[in-house]
């Protein structure tokens, strides 16, 4: 019995010495190179990490008096396009001036040159709740006789105070018709991805 606990103490200091030369180089300095140790130091930067840290802040941001230009594309809640602006053509505007709908020039305030950004708009935010309130009679003796309306057109009024305005034909009578005054997307929910492309400070 004595014999077999020597020889194991013997074995298990061989194993530790040949444990110990491979963590060390021929000097009998510790082996920076080996494997196992620098697998633990190993690591690997996804693309998505890389562009994070490479991407630098302008500081440069969308304000009120600031013209802007912009790229989008809108669609409905089925993914339906409706509108989109074109390439070497983006929609240009002014911040303030209430010229958009309210939801998309909100979205735009605080936005740096080159960022994207997705918004989702309710009717109050885009062009409002469908008003029955605005579906008008008009006489048929108000439209010339030379000019042909279907229904479904889209004609231009002018209002007693001067302005125009874009009214779609919904019911012709042989003396009336019925225009509706109401934005052809009131009641709807809208999407829009927006990219601001330049900014032209006040």
């Amino acid at each position: 019995m004595a014999k077999k606990i020597t020889f194991l103490l013997v074995l298990s200091a061989a194993l530790l010495l040949v444990l110990f030369s491979g963590c060390t180089d021929s000097t009998g300095n510790t082996n920076t190179n080996n494997n196992n140790v620098t697998e633990e130091f190993t690591f690997t930067v996804t693309p998505e990490a890389t562009k994070e840290i490479n991407t630098t802040s302008t500081g440069i941001v969308a304000e009120e008096g600031d013209t802007v230009s912009v790229q989008y594309i809108g669609t409905y809640n089925n993914g339906t396009v409706f509108d989109e602006s074109q390439p070497g053509d983006p929609l240009v505007f002014t911040l303030g001036n209430k010229s958009m709908i309210t939801g998309f020039e909100d979205a735009v305030y605080g936005m740096e040159i080159g960022e994207t950004k997705s918004i989702h708009l309710t009717p109050d935010q885009a062009y409002g709740e469908y008003n029955p309130d605005y579906l008008i009679n008009i006489s048929r003796d108000m439209i010339s006789n030379d000019t042909e309306i279907y229904e479904g057109d889209q004609i231009i009024l002018k209002s007693a105070d001067g302005s125009l305005f874009q009214v779609t034909v919904v019911e012709i009578t042989n003396d009336t018709v019925v225009v509706d005054a109401n934005s052809m997307m009131a009641g709807k929910e809208l999407n829009f991805e927006i990219t601001l492309e330049d900014i032209d400070k006040a």
